[in-house]
Protein backbone atom coordinates (compact mmCIF):
# COMPACT_ATOMS: atom_id res chain seq x y z
CA UNK A 1 0.00 0.00 0.00
CA UNK A 2 1.01 3.50 -0.21
CA UNK A 3 2.55 5.49 2.18
CA UNK A 4 2.00 9.07 3.16
CA UNK A 5 4.00 11.67 4.34
CA UNK A 6 4.99 15.57 4.23
CA UNK A 7 6.66 16.78 1.39
CA UNK A 8 10.19 17.37 1.17
CA UNK A 9 11.52 20.68 -0.77
CA UNK A 10 11.05 19.04 -4.35
CA UNK A 11 7.19 19.55 -5.58
CA UNK A 12 5.51 17.52 -7.95
CA UNK A 13 4.26 19.79 -10.90
CA UNK A 14 0.26 20.35 -9.55
CA UNK A 15 2.10 20.88 -5.96
CA UNK A 16 4.62 22.56 -3.96
CA UNK A 17 6.71 21.25 -0.29
CA UNK A 18 5.27 21.14 2.75
CA UNK A 19 7.00 21.16 5.97
CA UNK A 20 5.55 19.55 9.16
CA UNK A 21 4.84 23.19 10.80
CA UNK A 22 1.51 23.57 11.99
CA UNK A 23 0.08 20.28 11.62
CA UNK A 24 -1.29 17.55 14.34
CA UNK A 25 -0.78 14.42 13.90
CA UNK A 26 -2.36 10.70 15.64
CA UNK A 27 -2.07 7.46 14.88
CA UNK A 28 -4.95 4.73 16.03
CA UNK A 29 -5.72 1.23 15.27
CA UNK A 30 -8.67 1.00 13.02
CA UNK A 31 -10.41 -1.09 10.75
CA UNK A 32 -7.88 -3.69 11.13
CA UNK A 33 -5.35 -1.25 10.14
CA UNK A 34 -3.26 1.84 11.12
CA UNK A 35 -5.15 5.02 10.41
CA UNK A 36 -3.06 8.43 10.51
CA UNK A 37 -4.44 11.71 11.11
CA UNK A 38 -3.22 14.88 10.45
CA UNK A 39 -4.73 18.48 10.54
CA UNK A 40 -3.76 21.71 10.14
CA UNK A 41 -5.72 24.45 12.44
CA UNK A 42 -8.03 24.14 14.83
CA UNK A 43 -5.44 22.59 17.16
CA UNK A 44 -4.69 19.23 18.09
CA UNK A 45 -8.57 18.63 20.44
CA UNK A 46 -9.88 17.98 16.22
CA UNK A 47 -8.13 14.79 16.71
CA UNK A 48 -9.97 13.88 19.86
CA UNK A 49 -13.70 13.76 17.84
CA UNK A 50 -12.03 12.62 14.94
CA UNK A 51 -10.72 9.70 16.81
CA UNK A 52 -13.76 8.75 18.18
CA UNK A 53 -15.70 8.73 14.97
CA UNK A 54 -13.22 6.86 13.73
CA UNK A 55 -14.33 4.44 16.62
CA UNK A 56 -17.90 4.69 16.28
CA UNK A 57 -16.86 3.41 12.03
CA UNK A 58 -15.00 0.71 13.45
CA UNK A 59 -17.57 -0.78 16.09
CA UNK A 60 -19.81 -0.58 12.53
CA UNK A 61 -17.45 -1.87 10.09
CA UNK A 62 -14.64 -4.27 11.51
CA UNK A 63 -15.68 -7.58 10.86
CA UNK A 64 -13.29 -9.21 13.22
CA UNK A 65 -14.63 -7.03 16.06
CA UNK A 66 -17.77 -8.84 18.09
CA UNK A 67 -21.35 -7.45 17.32
CA UNK A 68 -20.03 -5.31 14.72
CA UNK A 69 -22.82 -5.03 11.98
CA UNK A 70 -20.18 -6.25 9.26
CA UNK A 71 -19.25 -9.33 11.60
CA UNK A 72 -23.34 -9.79 11.81
CA UNK A 73 -23.77 -9.84 8.11
CA UNK A 74 -20.97 -12.34 8.02
CA UNK A 75 -22.17 -14.77 10.66
CA UNK A 76 -26.14 -14.15 9.83
CA UNK A 77 -26.64 -17.37 7.65
CA UNK A 78 -29.13 -15.54 5.23
CA UNK A 79 -31.10 -13.78 7.92
CA UNK A 80 -31.95 -9.99 7.22
CA UNK A 81 -29.68 -8.27 9.41
CA UNK A 82 -30.82 -4.68 10.15
CA UNK A 83 -28.46 -1.98 9.39
CA UNK A 84 -28.13 1.99 10.26
CA UNK A 85 -27.97 4.54 7.23
CA UNK A 86 -24.29 4.37 6.85
CA UNK A 87 -23.78 0.77 6.86
CA UNK A 88 -26.63 0.18 4.49
CA UNK A 89 -25.06 3.08 2.30
CA UNK A 90 -21.82 0.99 2.41
CA UNK A 91 -23.09 -1.92 1.30
CA UNK A 92 -25.37 -0.45 -1.40
CA UNK A 93 -21.62 1.13 -3.06
CA UNK A 94 -20.22 -2.17 -2.38
CA UNK A 95 -22.86 -3.83 -4.70
CA UNK A 96 -22.70 -1.02 -7.23
CA UNK A 97 -18.90 -1.80 -7.31
CA UNK A 98 -19.51 -5.07 -8.11
CA UNK A 99 -21.89 -4.40 -11.26
CA UNK A 100 -19.17 -1.86 -12.44
CA UNK A 101 -16.42 -3.84 -12.33
CA UNK A 102 -17.82 -7.13 -13.34
CA UNK A 103 -17.62 -9.00 -10.14
CA UNK A 104 -13.93 -8.21 -9.74
CA UNK A 105 -14.15 -5.83 -6.73
CA UNK A 106 -17.58 -5.38 -3.96
CA UNK A 107 -20.57 -7.30 -3.26
CA UNK A 108 -22.58 -9.76 -4.95
CA UNK A 109 -25.86 -11.79 -4.34
CA UNK A 110 -27.39 -9.87 -1.67
CA UNK A 111 -30.41 -8.99 -0.85
CA UNK A 112 -31.10 -5.62 0.08
CA UNK A 113 -34.22 -3.97 1.61
CA UNK A 114 -33.89 -0.12 1.20
CA UNK A 115 -37.24 0.98 2.99
CA UNK A 116 -35.81 -1.68 6.50
CA UNK A 117 -32.36 -0.81 5.40
CA UNK A 118 -31.89 -4.58 5.62
CA UNK A 119 -29.72 -6.80 4.18
CA UNK A 120 -29.06 -10.45 3.71
CA UNK A 121 -26.17 -12.82 2.79
CA UNK A 122 -27.50 -15.58 1.08
CA UNK A 123 -25.67 -18.95 0.42
CA UNK A 124 -22.90 -18.26 -1.71
CA UNK A 125 -23.34 -14.75 -2.15
CA UNK A 126 -20.05 -12.51 -2.01
CA UNK A 127 -19.78 -10.19 1.29
CA UNK A 128 -16.55 -7.81 0.03
CA UNK A 129 -16.55 -4.68 2.10
CA UNK A 130 -13.38 -4.46 3.79
CA UNK A 131 -11.36 -2.04 1.41
CA UNK A 132 -14.23 0.23 0.59
CA UNK A 133 -15.27 0.41 4.23
CA UNK A 134 -11.27 1.28 4.89
CA UNK A 135 -12.13 4.21 1.58
CA UNK A 136 -15.20 5.49 3.18
CA UNK A 137 -13.90 5.71 6.54
CA UNK A 138 -10.94 7.88 5.36
CA UNK A 139 -13.28 10.15 3.60
CA UNK A 140 -15.78 10.75 6.20
CA UNK A 141 -13.17 11.69 9.08
CA UNK A 142 -11.08 13.99 6.63
CA UNK A 143 -14.67 15.61 5.35
CA UNK A 144 -15.77 15.67 9.65
CA UNK A 145 -12.75 17.34 10.74
CA UNK A 146 -12.91 20.41 8.13
CA UNK A 147 -16.75 20.57 8.69
CA UNK A 148 -15.68 21.03 12.68
CA UNK A 149 -12.73 23.60 11.64
CA UNK A 150 -9.68 22.47 10.21
CA UNK A 151 -8.05 24.43 7.71
CA UNK A 152 -6.82 20.88 6.45
CA UNK A 153 -6.82 17.37 7.30
CA UNK A 154 -5.34 14.69 5.59
CA UNK A 155 -6.31 11.14 6.83
CA UNK A 156 -4.91 7.25 5.70
CA UNK A 157 -6.60 4.45 6.45
CA UNK A 158 -5.06 1.12 5.54
CA UNK A 159 -3.53 3.06 2.53
CA UNK A 160 -6.84 4.77 1.48
CA UNK A 161 -5.66 8.39 1.25
CA UNK A 162 -8.20 11.66 1.64
CA UNK A 163 -7.13 15.06 1.35
CA UNK A 164 -9.99 17.60 2.33
CA UNK A 165 -9.87 21.49 2.86
CA UNK A 166 -6.61 23.25 1.89
CA UNK A 167 -2.87 21.65 2.50
CA UNK A 168 -1.43 25.73 1.98
CA UNK A 169 -0.42 27.82 -0.18
CA UNK A 170 2.29 26.33 -2.83
CA UNK A 171 2.06 22.89 -0.63
CA UNK A 172 1.28 19.26 -0.87
CA UNK A 173 1.51 15.49 1.08
CA UNK A 174 3.63 12.82 -1.38
CA UNK A 175 2.26 9.68 -1.76
CA UNK A 176 5.34 7.10 -1.58
CA UNK A 177 4.35 4.07 -3.94
CA UNK A 178 6.67 1.40 -2.21
CA UNK A 179 7.77 -2.17 -4.14
CA UNK A 180 5.91 -4.93 -2.08
CA UNK A 181 8.51 -6.76 -2.75
CA UNK A 182 10.83 -4.83 -1.43
CA UNK A 183 8.93 -2.63 1.06
CA UNK A 184 12.43 -1.08 2.61
CA UNK A 185 14.10 -0.86 -0.62
CA UNK A 186 13.57 2.29 -3.53
CA UNK A 187 10.44 3.60 -3.83
CA UNK A 188 8.77 2.64 -6.87
CA UNK A 189 7.07 6.32 -7.63
CA UNK A 190 6.34 9.65 -5.44
CA UNK A 191 3.68 11.89 -6.62
CA UNK A 192 2.62 15.33 -4.98
CA UNK A 193 -1.10 15.31 -3.93
CA UNK A 194 -2.50 18.79 -2.48
CA UNK A 195 -6.28 17.69 -2.60
CA UNK A 196 -8.32 14.91 -3.56
CA UNK A 197 -7.63 11.00 -2.49
CA UNK A 198 -5.18 8.61 -3.57
CA UNK A 199 -5.41 4.38 -3.61
CA UNK A 200 -2.42 2.16 -4.58
CA UNK A 201 -3.46 -1.71 -4.18
CA UNK A 202 0.01 -4.03 -4.33
CA UNK A 203 -0.21 -6.90 -6.44
CA UNK A 204 -4.20 -6.76 -7.71
CA UNK A 205 -3.07 -9.79 -10.70
CA UNK A 206 -0.09 -11.83 -10.86
CA UNK A 207 0.58 -9.23 -14.23
CA UNK A 208 0.59 -5.65 -12.03
CA UNK A 209 2.83 -4.92 -9.14
CA UNK A 210 0.68 -2.17 -8.25
CA UNK A 211 -2.35 0.33 -9.18
CA UNK A 212 -2.09 3.79 -7.80
CA UNK A 213 -5.31 5.81 -8.77
CA UNK A 214 -6.20 9.75 -7.85
CA UNK A 215 -9.89 11.17 -7.65
CA UNK A 216 -12.01 13.09 -5.31
CA UNK A 217 -12.62 10.91 -3.03
CA UNK A 218 -11.46 7.66 -1.70
CA UNK A 219 -14.23 5.53 -2.13
CA UNK A 220 -13.61 6.17 -5.89
CA UNK A 221 -10.27 5.53 -5.96
CA UNK A 222 -10.14 2.51 -3.99
CA UNK A 223 -13.12 0.81 -6.77
CA UNK A 224 -11.49 1.75 -9.82
CA UNK A 225 -7.75 0.46 -8.52
CA UNK A 226 -9.00 -2.50 -7.08
CA UNK A 227 -10.19 -3.83 -10.35
CA UNK A 228 -6.85 -3.44 -11.77
CA UNK A 229 -7.98 -2.52 -15.23
CA UNK A 230 -5.76 -0.16 -16.94
CA UNK A 231 -8.76 0.22 -19.67
CA UNK A 232 -11.67 1.30 -17.23
CA UNK A 233 -9.33 3.70 -15.26
CA UNK A 234 -8.26 4.87 -18.78
CA UNK A 235 -12.17 5.62 -19.69
CA UNK A 236 -13.17 7.13 -16.06
CA UNK A 237 -10.21 9.92 -16.89
CA UNK A 238 -9.11 9.79 -13.78
CA UNK A 239 -5.18 10.07 -13.32
CA UNK A 240 -3.40 6.88 -12.32
CA UNK A 241 0.12 5.02 -12.35
CA UNK A 242 -0.11 1.30 -13.22
CA UNK A 243 3.39 -0.80 -12.85
CA UNK A 244 3.70 -3.96 -14.53
CA UNK A 245 5.57 -7.00 -13.64
CA UNK A 246 8.09 -6.11 -16.20
CA UNK A 247 8.74 -2.53 -14.38
CA UNK A 248 7.37 -0.66 -16.88
CA UNK A 249 4.94 2.09 -15.87
CA UNK A 250 1.75 3.15 -17.36
CA UNK A 251 0.85 6.67 -17.17
CA UNK A 252 -2.93 7.15 -17.24
CA UNK A 253 -4.99 10.51 -16.95
CA UNK A 254 -2.69 13.03 -16.79
CA UNK A 255 -1.02 11.36 -14.18
CA UNK A 256 2.53 12.97 -14.76
CA UNK A 257 1.42 16.17 -13.19
CA UNK A 258 1.47 14.32 -9.90
CA UNK A 259 5.04 13.20 -10.58
CA UNK A 260 7.74 13.99 -8.46
CA UNK A 261 11.34 13.74 -9.85
CA UNK A 262 14.18 12.30 -8.02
Amino acid sequence: MARLSPAPDQPSAVAGALGDHDWSQLDVNALGTVARLAVRGGGPVLLIDARQLLDDLDRKWNPTRPGSLVAQLEGSNGSAVPLDDDTFALVEASVAAAEATDGAVGSEGLVLNAVLTRVSVPAGAVLDLDDLARARAADTVAEALVEAGAEGAVVDVGGALRLAGTVGDGRAWVVVVPDPDDPDGPTLAELGLAEGAAVTIDRPTSELVSVTVLAPDAATAVVLAAAADPDAIATSGRPALVIDDGGAHRHLGGIEAYLRQG
